[in-house]
């Protein structure tokens, strides 16, 4: 992702099911169906990425920067450590709308 940022790109749906790891168990990033240069990225209309790890940004629809990355990459990070899905008994509505209107989730 640094190498990605590095180069002007947002990714905007790093999530679990997009790492994947290779045979020396390194992680590559995959899926960039819905990524965008920074610069462009306001051109897109609607929501771009998976609700339960989508930065409030971008639910929203407000303009974001590749720090929309760094919070799924938080989100990702808590899926790891814990082996939950994100707002796990939520619909991924009921996860958009809570991380939107910052409710106290229990992740």
């Amino acid at each position: 992702m640094e190498y990605l940022h590095s180069q002007g790109v947002i990714h905007r749906d790093l999530k679990s099911n997009n790492l994947l790891l290779n045979d020396e168990m390194r992680v590559k990033v995959a899926d960039f169906g819905t990524s965008c240069l920074e610069t462009r990225c306001r051109e897109t209309k609607g929501n771009m990425g998976t609700y339960r790890w989508m930065a409030p940004e971008m639910i929203k629809e407000k303009p974001y920067t590749r720090k929309v990355d760094v919070y799924s990459f938080g989100i990702v990070l808590w899926e790891l450590t814990t082996a939950l899905l994100p707002f796990q008994g939520m619909t991924p509505v009921q996860a958009a709308f809570a991380v939107a209107e910052k409710v106290r989730a229990y992740f």
